[in-house]
């Protein structure tokens, strides 16, 4: 399970940076991160890496982030196995850099 950016700030916003790796690429996986960051609310992408690992980028409230973590690490269908979800970098933002979510090539 990912580490939480920040459970007891609530109203603030982040921006955390996440890596996924596992069977994540060519399997849907950053279509799957994208669809679960518009239904609660976040801002970011989701981009392939040329190591096999997926980068996720995601802007919102804590609580939000943390829910976008917790529910694409457990994903084991049609392909998509996350078997490692590091939170590499989580920062305080005034405002978003983006209005959505969106794969990136």
């Amino acid at each position: 399970m990912p580490d939480a950016p920040c459970a007891s700030c609530p109203g603030k916003l982040f921006r955390c940076l996440f890596i996924a790796s596992g069977g994540v690429q060519g399997v849907g996986f950053r279509d799957f991160v994208c669809r679960i960051g518009e239904s609660i609310g976040l801002s970011g992408y989701a981009k392939n890496l040329a190591d096999g690992t997926v980068e996720i980028v995601a802007e919102g409230e804590a609580a939000k982030i943390d829910e976008l973590a917790r529910r694409v690490s457990v994903r084991m269908l049609n392909g998509i196995h996350v078997e490692k979800m590091e939170n590499r970098e989580k920062t305080e933002i005034k405002k978003r850099s983006r209005a959505s979510f969106s794969v990136e090539f």
